[in-house]
């Protein structure tokens, strides 16, 4: 209700366990005040979180009533290879309901995996301009957009605009002494400790404010 009253047109509703029953009652009522309601399923890296389960997961959200679904992938765990079974399979169970993708950087792979999930039907990717991208955010919509154009996708977006901020963003960054987006090497330890793209950055600040920033590593093993 406060949602609609201060003019928000556009909802992400998730549960962090992917229990729909806890999503019933705000989809319904944010549908129901016209918001555009599109729910995600929080990826994650598992023997129970299969293809199959992510269609099962999808069905019960379409009969409540959705505009859409998107793939939430907090801790960057997704692979081209999965990308590759579970786009098809959640797109086949969509229809024509759209599906989006909302990966972060956390093992580097994002930026490829979203062009990937690109490929296997994804309509909608999750980006962030490129100041504050890659690491524990989202791929850079600058390079993003490019990649796509070069692989013959039609973008309609305006990347002079989005530029402008981005180096706007960087001045500010360099002003105030604070950091901005990198790209992270591969790193298997990532798929060991799952730690999501919130909880890692913070974890890291919580670090640095004691003097344990150093033990980073250690402390996840």
């Amino acid at each position: 209700e406060r949602f609609a009253a201060n003019g928000m047109r556009y909802h992400t509703v998730y549960d962090a366990l992917n229990d729909i029953r806890n999503l019933e009652i705000p989809i319904k009522a944010a549908r129901s005040r016209g918001i555009h309601v599109v729910p995600g399923l929080v990826f994650s890296h598992s023997p129970v979180h299969t293809d199959e389960y992510y269609v099962r997961k999808a069905k019960e959200l379409i009969a409540i009533g959705v505009d859409g679904v998107f793939i939430k992938d907090p801790s960057g765990l997704l692979t081209p290879e999965r990308v590759a079974t579970l786009v098809p399979a959640l797109k086949k169970t969509l229809g024509d309901l759209p599906l989006q993708l909302h990966t972060h950087c956390l093992s580097g792979l994002a930026p490829y995996v979203a062009l990937q999930a690109v490929e296997h039907g994804v309509d909608t990717v999750h980006t962030s301009t490129s100041t504050l991208a890659n690491g524990a955010s989202h791929p850079p919509t600058e390079l993003f957009t490019r990649n796509c154009r070069r692989r013959g996708y039609d973008v309609d977006i305006d990347l002079d605009p989005i530029e402008d901020v981005a180096s706007r963003l960087a001045l500010v960054a360099e002003n105030e002494g604070k950091p901005v987006g990198h790209a992270l090497e591969y790193d298997e330890f990532h798929f060991h400790h799952q730690v999501a793209g919130g909880m890692i950055s913070n974890l890291h600040h919580q670090l640095e404010t004691v003097g344990l920033e150093d033990r980073i590593e250690e402390i996840l093993q």
